[in-house]
C-alpha cells in the first residue's frame, strides 16, 4: 500500500531535471513507510539530493552533490529491523558511505556494521564490522578491512573471520582468516 507524490521537471535538451517525492501513509508489508526527496540533476552531475525514507524501525538518507571536483554524496541507511524489509533476514545493520568526485574518477568511502544478521538458515553473524575505501582511477588505491564474529554458513561455524584487502582495483593483495576454534586457524591469501 504506497500512497505519495511525485514530480518531475526538466529539459531533455540540457539534460537536466528535478525529481521529487513524498509518501505517506504507506505501508510495505506491515511495517508503516513514509520519506521525502528531492534530487537536482544537470548532464553529468547530481547538482543536489535530499532524501529519506523511513520503512518501520529503518531509515535511509541520502544528501550532497555528486559529479564536480569537491563534490561530496553522503548515504546513510540504520537497518534496525531487517525483518521489516524483507522476513528472511534478521538484525541490525548499520552503513555510511560517502562518494566524491566525478563520474569518471570517482572515490568511494564506507563503513557498515551489523548485529544478530541471520539470512534464513544459511547465514549468520553475531556481530559483524567492515570499512573501506576505493579510488576508481586507474591506479587508484583501494582498502577493505572486515570482521565478523560467530560466524555460520551452510553447517560451517567460525569464532572470528576476518578480511582484509589493499592494493589497487587491478593489483591487490587479499587475506582472509577464520578462527574454528582454539587448535585451527584457516588463512587464504590472493
Amino acid at each position: 500500500n504506497v500512497n505519495g507524490t511525485l514530480d518531475l521537471q526538466g529539459a531533455l535538451a540540457r539534460r537536466s531535471g528535478t525529481l521529487s517525492f513524498t509518501l505517506a501513509q504507506s505501508r510495505l508489508r506491515t511495517a508503516r513507510a513514509a520519506g521525502k526527496g528531492v534530487v537536482r540533476v544537470t548532464d553529468q552531475r547530481i547538482d543536489s539530493a535530499d532524501i529519506m525514507l523511513e520503512i518501520g524501525a529503518n531509515r535511509l538518507t541520502a544528501r550532497g552533490a555528486f559529479g564536480a571536483p569537491g563534490d561530496a554524496l553522503a548515504l546513510s541507511v540504520s537497518a534496525r529491523r531487517l525483518a521489516e524489509l524483507d522476513p528472511r533476514i534478521q538484525g541490525r545493520v548499520d552503513i555510511t558511505a560517502k562518494a566524491h568526485g566525478t563520474w569518471s574518477a570517482p572515490t568511494f568511502g564506507f563503513t557498515a556494521s551489523g548485529v544478530d544478521v541471520r539470512v534464513q538458515q544459511s547465514v549468520a553473524v553475531g556481530v559483524f564490522g567492515a570499512s573501506g575505501a576505493i579510488e576508481w582511477a586507474a591506479g587508484g588505491p583501494l582498502r577493505v578491512d572486515a570482521e565478523g564474529t560467530n560466524v555460520t554458513a551452510r553447517g560451517l561455524a567460525a569464532e572470528r573471520v576476518t578480511l582484509h584487502a589493499k592494493g589497487t582495483r587491478a593489483q591487490h593483495a587479499i587475506d582472509v582468516a577464520a578462527k574454528a576454534d582454539d587448535d585451527l586457524v584457516l588463512r587464504v591469501n590472493e
